[in-house]
């Protein structure tokens, strides 16, 4: 389960009780950070928190204005400056020389704001949606303003003059067609300063990407591993076998679907789109190269196969005798090379070797990569009203 899966889990878990919690979120970030725009941390009424943000000095300061707010605090933003090199002062000690802009909002379980029920069905839909805040605004806008974008469709709540909705929302359109027309550094969030007719403001937006869809297609022992991981990640986990003494739910409590199936059936249970990954792990020749057959085709953003390097070209040589098919997307042997050799670091390879994938990274040690490593945009230019 991810970060904000479990922040939306738990205040659902909070619903029929007393207490109300605060919501932060980096809406920006001036230099290094820890974290990218969008990390969310949720503190609890018990004072524990969900997810983080930053370094733990910085997470106890955020417990500490957490508790100066109430149920009827409006939103509000802080930052901190960890460029200073007497930042010790403070107490913070991040070292990260950056300065950080948190939103800061108190949220009643019984009666959650929109956004968080936006979130919440941006999750569960496999189209991406986007989310627009304001998170400093002349006081004529209130902050912690959101306007909503999903399928095409778009509301706001709160104040939006009607030149910068337009603006954002156009900006918006643009995130969710081309996925990196505004610079989105690793095409989730930005920040950005539009001139209105209310004044200059400054908002967070952010593109809300259903889970990963991962298909593991051969319920053997190896595929438990790689549930194990998936789920962590809250990745929809899909195990198709057509052993039915395999593909058995009880071997697979993880799964969000466990399905046996002739192995011809197996492209009917899987959604290709760029957020889907397939690996084959049958490691049955005449099963395998009948997957391949019907798989190479469809538009999965990544798609592995278990077994050596010989036993891979010898498949997509004999795909090759009976169709064309593409096979620059086809990963075989599976897996990042990090001396795996035991079922759970074979997983661990895979795994991070899909991520790599979908993020469009090499996979190499971040030692070795010339750019920052979230790879933001030094700046953003405002939009015009």
């Amino acid at each position: 389960m991810n970060e904000l899966q479990s922040i939306l889990n738990a205040l659902a878990t909070l619903r029929g009780s007393t207490g109300s919690a605060v919501l932060a979120t980096l809406v920006g970030v001036d230099g290094s950070s820890f974290r990218s725009p969008g990390a969310r941390m949720l503190i609890l009424p018990d004072n524990q928190h969900i997810g983080s943000i930053t370094g733990p000095c910085l997470e106890a300061e955020l417990h500490r204005q957490a508790a100066l707010m109430t149920p009827a605090s409006t939103p509000r933003k802080i930052a901190y400056n960890t460029t200073a090199d007497d930042d010790a002062i403070f107490g913070y000690g991040l070292g990260c020389k950056g300065i950080v802009h948190i939103l800061l909002e108190s949220i009643d379980p019984n009666r959650p704001p929109q956004h968080i029920e936006f979130l919440r069905a941006s999750l569960c839909a496999n189209q991406p949606a986007a989310l627009a805040t304001i998170y400093a605004a002349p006081a004529a806008v209130l902050i912690g303003s959101r306007l909503f974008l999903s399928d095409g469709t778009f509301h706001t709540s709160g104040d939006w003059p009607g030149d910068l909705a337009a603006s954002v929302l156009q900006d918006a359109h643009n995130a969710l067609s081309t996925g990196h027309s505004l610079a989105l550094s690793t095409g989730h969030s930005l920040t950005r300063t539009y001139a209105s007719s209310a004044g200059q403001t400054e908002v967070f937006l952010e593109i809300i990407r259903p889970p990963v869809r991962l298909a593991i297609i051969g319920a053997t022992d190896l595929s438990i591993p790689l549930v194990h991981f998936a789920n962590q990640l809250g990745w929809h986990i899909t195990v198709i076998d057509k052993r039915p003494a395999l593909a058995d739910p009880a071997r697979f409590p993880l799964a969000d679907a466990v399905i046996s199936c002739p192995t011809r059936q197996t492209p009917h249970h899987i959604i290709p789109t760029s957020r889907s990954a397939a690996v084959i792990m049958t490691h049955n020749y005449p099963d395998d190269l009948e997957l391949l057959k019907t798989l190479l085709p469809l538009p999965l953003q990544y798609l592995g196969i278990l077994g050596s390097r010989q036993r891979t070209h010898r498949l997509v040589e004999d795909v090759a005798k009976d169709t064309f098919a593409a096979v620059h997307h086809l990963h075989g042997p599976v897996g990042l090379d990090i001396g795996a050799e035991t079922p759970q670091e074979i997983a661990l390879s895979i795994i991070a070797e899909i991520q790599a994938t979908l993020a469009n990274r090499p996979g190499t040690p971040l030692r070795d990569r010339p750019s920052a490593i979230h790879d933001r945009p030094s700046s953003c230019p405002p939009s015009k009203p």
